[in-house]
């Protein structure tokens, strides 16, 4: 219709690609919808089996058999035939099964209403859709469909967001994730140019949640049910799994230290790479390596003088291939200069490509704290984004407003909710609820009932679990431990394995200069957050100033012996 043509050109207008994919021919789509050639990228003809446009025009798949043409003429029934499928009523449809059986040909009977259309096994709507996706360099992720008849559940099954019209058949509004209120051409057309498909309200298709782990049973299920597709009825699921949205979320993950925020981070990561979404994960400290045995996973440390802002737009530029960004080696300096410049060419790339569909930031209070040079470029409210902070009081307000989701491994997430969302003096944060090792609370913020207990499931790749990650990684140059020696030369540790190295090495004289300062003990408290073991290494140093020299060495052999014992041997299963 005219109006759903001027909603059309709208949205082209806007920069938004459109792919047409119906199941007319090329010739009967041209006599009656001439102006589609202009209003989309590519058309997708024949129930998936041809496709022109950019890139040309070429067949998806082989031209069903004139044979069996040849048989229904012969039985008395009008045929159409495409470029590739061969077409009749579907009144006829028990008649062409027994013509395809008796022949042997590999073809499949597709009905579209009144229509029956005859085609090769495996195309549909989807196989063309997907076709058309790679032909963009684009991905079905950043797909909103709509259909009406039965030949749209290929295509709502390939695409990221369904969406059938009002008078479409019982099953396709069933599949859908969102039907249209108004019914004929005036309602697909206020769709069109409405907030869902021009990117201003962010959806959410039901379909699409990454399972993250089970509720416990004991808190019962969560309390909204729904169908918790759009942005801003986002509600939780109602059975056993616990799940998050595949994409256009923004989550955070708190809680204190050495609880598992890195390991549910991660644990995010995987489940969205393992579904084809596209991820960046920024990693400031080493602690996801293990992702980079998953299928198209790139690591890319970043060092001074190397071009990693050019390597990671490059290997997401391509669409297939996720990246770990590490930035434990870069000084403060050095983070601070480049930040701006990847945070800018990542929302460029996000904004044309709708890649990476996650920016996963573990530490994002470093990235997006009031005042941070980048803190603007980055853009939680585009949607896709998972920040990992223990202190989220230090991210910016605009960043604690586009929350969607909490998971919160430790309680209350108190900072958050009270100060961002709680307008009634009531502080959300009663919400949240303690989260024993292993677990976590799970909060969708526009859900009106509470946050539930989680148990996490398994990663499926290694986690440089947090009690020995410094042993096994780099740490930023902020956290080296410099050890005074008596030629005044510098001698720095810049991970627990140099440490030991070094303090086995180390002179006397410089070993009792920093017993007697506490150094070692201090440097563990405030770098690892390791309590037990910097009180156990107090403890050596306390006892070497009483006894001076005589147990200098006994000190020396304490400390190396616990960091080895904490950190530094292989862990085993039985490890806590």
């Amino acid at each position: 219709s005219p109006e759903v043509l001027a909603a059309m050109r709208q949205l082209r207008y806007a920069g938004l690609r459109i792919i047409v994919v119906t199941g007319r021919t090329l010739a009967e789509l041209d006599r009656v919808y001439p102006q589609l050639a202009e209003l989309s990228d590519i058309r997708v003809l024949e129930n998936g089996a041809v496709m022109t446009g950019s890139g040309g025009h070429r067949l998806l798949a082989t031209k069903v058999p004139q044979i069996l043409r040849d048989a229904l003429t012969a039985r008395g029934i009008q045929t159409q035939s495409g470029e590739v499928l061969l077409a009749c009523s579907a009144e006829h449809a028990e008649v062409a099964l027994q013509e395809v059986t008796r022949l042997g040909v590999g073809c499949v009977q597709v009905r579209n209403r009144g229509e029956l259309m005859i085609l090769p096994a495996n195309v549909t709507k989807g196989t063309g859709l997907w076709a058309a996706v790679e032909q963009l360099g684009l991905s079905l992720h950043n797909v909103l469909a709509m259909g009406d008849a039965e030949n749209d559940h290929p295509l709502f099954s390939a695409a990221e967001f369904a969406v059938a019209v009002a008078d479409a058949m019982p099953a396709v509004r069933e599949h859908a994730d969102l039907v249209l209120p108004t019914a004929g051409p005036r309602g697909t057309a206020e769709f069109i140019t409405g907030p869902i498909a021009t990117g201003r309200v962010r959806a959410m298709s039901r379909r699409r949640f990454l399972p993250i782990g089970r509720y416990h049973q004991s808190d019962g299920h969560p309390g909204a049910a729904g169908d918790h597709s759009t942005v801003p009825g986002i509600t939780s699921e109602t059975d056993s799994r616990a799940t998050i949205p595949g994409s256009q979320a923004t989550v955070l993950v708190t809680g204190v230290s050495g609880r598992g925020k890195s390991y549910a981070a991660g644990l995010i990561a995987e489940r969205a790479v393992q579904v084809g979404y596209q991820v960046l994960m920024i990693d400031p400290e080493g602690d996801h390596s293990g992702l980079g045995s998953l299928h198209q996973v790139e690591l890319i440390s970043a060092v001074p003088g190397r071009p990693f802002v050019e390597e990671v737009i490059r290997g997401l530029s391509a669409g297939r291939r996720s990246v770990v960004l590490n930035t434990a080696a870069l000084s403060p300096e050095d983070f601070a200069a480049t930040m701006p410049t990847l945070a800018s060419a990542v929302e460029e790339l996000r904004e044309t490509s709708g890649f990476p569909h996650w920016v996963i930031m573990d530490e994002a209070h470093t990235l997006m704290s009031p005042g941070a040079p980048w803190a603007t470029e980055f853009n939680p409210a585009f949607g896709g984004y998972c920040l990992v902070s223990y202190v989220p009081d230090r991210l910016t307000a605009e960043v604690l407003s586009a929350v969607d989701v909490v998971l919160s491994v430790t309680a209350p997430v108190d900072v958050l909710l009270s100060s961002s969302e709680s307008t009634d003096g009531s502080g959300r944060s009663t919400r949240m609820i303690p989260a024993p090792p292993g677990s976590a609370s799970l909060l969708f913020v526009n859900d009106p009932g509470p946050a539930r207990r989680v148990q996490l499931d398994q990663r499926s790749t290694s986690h440089i679990r947090h009690l020995r990650k410094y042993g096994e990684a780099t740490l930023p140059l902020n956290k080296w431990f410099w050890f005074k020696t008596p030629d005044g030369s510098a001698l720095s540790a810049n991970s627990l394995i140099d440490f030991e190295v070094a303090l086995s090495e180390i002179d006397a004289k410089s070993l009792e200069h920093h017993l007697c300062r506490g150094d070692f003990s201090r440097w563990i408290r405030g770098t690892l957050q390791d309590t037990p073991l910097a009180d156990a290494i107090a403890a050596a140093e306390r006892e070497s100033v009483d006894n001076r020299r005589q147990d200098l060495e006994k000190a020396r052999d304490q400390i190396r012996a616990d960091l080895r014992k904490r950190y530094l041997r292989t862990p085993t299963v039985a490890d806590p």
